[in-house]
């Protein structure tokens, strides 16, 4: 005989314990948090007011959520372009160019 019997629940209201409601308010409220604190915008322009710098963060923050992979394309966009920027500089005959500097010049921190 088979002792062991799993019962599916459904909704569990909080007053009986750590019910549903309370177990996914915290899974997306960790959720939240963790994509807000890893997303690292670029530099803003000097004319960006504060809204429009906490505009952007939440945008990197909603399609964090929405999908991790899309962040990971973003990244790899960005180092793609230093990479090919650190080339083009080095054929060009400026040899102390680094990987840092291209970042720092995409993100628009040189204008």
């Amino acid at each position: 005989m088979n002792d062991t019997i799993t019962t599916t629940r459904g909704w569990v209201p909080e007053p009986d314990g750590r019910g549903t409601w309370g177990i996914l308010s915290t899974c997306v409220l960790t959720i939240v948090l963790c994509c807000w604190t890893s997303v690292s915008p670029n530099l803003p322009a000097q004319s960006d007011g504060a809204f429009r710098k906490w505009r952007y963060k939440f945008d990197l923050a909603c399609i964090a959520i929405l999908g991790s992979e899309f962040l990971l394309m973003l990244a790899l966009g960005q180092w793609s372009s230093a990479r090919c920027s650190v080339k083009n500089f080095y054929e060009a005959g400026y040899k102390d160019w680094t990987i840092k500097h291209a970042f720092f010049a995409d993100m628009g921190a040189f204008g």
